[in-house]
């Protein structure tokens, strides 16, 4: 069977500077809560909770061309409570410096 609950997402990150917003996770209704995150070892990325932003908190590792994060999110509805996942590949792409 498939989860409906699960959304697939592939974003592509131009290195950035520390705290610079790498992609957004949207929520139009304002109730969701960050649940989970899978794959960000080394805390390398961090996730605002109230707006969603996915965020470097720290230099990328050398040599790392892909990073997989999984995001799982619910929301305060009520009467039902609702959860997802989001699958993020962060793949990452080095240009020359200047």
């Amino acid at each position: 069977s498939t989860d409906r609950n699960k959304v697939e997402h592939r974003s592509k990150l131009h290195e950035k500077l520390e705290g610079e917003a790498e992609g957004t996770l949207h929520d139009h209704e304002g109730d969701r809560e960050i649940l989970d995150e899978q794959g960000n070892d080394g805390a390398i990325f961090t996730i605002d909770p109230s707006t969603g932003l996915v965020l470097l908190a720290r230099q990328l590792l050398r040599g790392v061309r892909n990073y997989l994060l999984v995001i799982g999110v619910h929301d305060m509805g009520r009467p039902i409570q609702r959860n997802a996942s989001v699958t993020v590949n962060v793949h990452v792409q080095v240009s020359a410096e200047i």
